[in-house]
């Protein structure tokens, strides 16, 4: 084997392992009766790019991908979802159109803004192929745009790469659209 070859072979041997550290599984069962009740995808929670208002060097985006239903986003610090006193809130209107750049397509994805138990989030629904869900299983780059109320719109990138195996394992092929 050549130095080349072996260089290949490890980066593909790694493959799964970088799409597990992007993404996390979250499987949850009855303790009763056994059965699955959530199954769900995180991603990692990432800083906005730059530029970005000096307040993003600590808080990061954060995208959950249920299975079967909608993704919602959330903004995270390291104390968890919209960590203690964090308020920033997205744009005040109820349904947003969110602007995304998938692989090197220009989308739009209706969301909803929602702000529960003190918490603000953007929730996108639906399964099908043209919702935000299909598009994190199904490609490699997505860039989102988010609309802040007191500090515009601000971008997030993802690597989405290795997701549709993640998904496919929690969720089941059947739902990947």
């Amino acid at each position: 084997m050549t130095i080349k070859t072996v260089l290949l072979a490890g980066a593909v041997a790694l493959m799964p392992v970088a799409a597990q550290a992007q993404w996390k599984e979250r499987v949850e069962f009855d303790r009763i009766t056994g059965e699955r009740r959530v199954a769900a995808m995180f991603s990692a929670a990432i800083l906005a790019d730059k530029p970005r208002p000096q307040l993003f060097d600590h808080i990061r985006g954060l995208l959950f991908a249920r299975c079967g239903h909608a993704v919602a986003f959330f903004f995270a610090t390291e104390d968890g979802i919209d960590g203690p006193g964090l308020k920033i809130e997205f744009s005040d209107l109820d349904e947003l159109p969110i602007r995304a750049r998938v692989d090197n397509q220009i989308a739009e994805f209706q969301a909803y803004n929602r702000r529960e138990k003190g918490f603000f989030a953007l929730l996108f629904p639906g399964a099908n192929s043209e919702s935000l869900r299909s598009a994190i299983v199904n490609s490699g780059k997505l860039l989102l745009e988010i609309p802040t109320v007191e500090y515009g719109e601000i971008y997030f990138s993802f690597d989405l790469a290795g997701t549709r195996d993640l998904h496919d394992r929690v969720c089941g092929p059947e739902q990947a659209e």
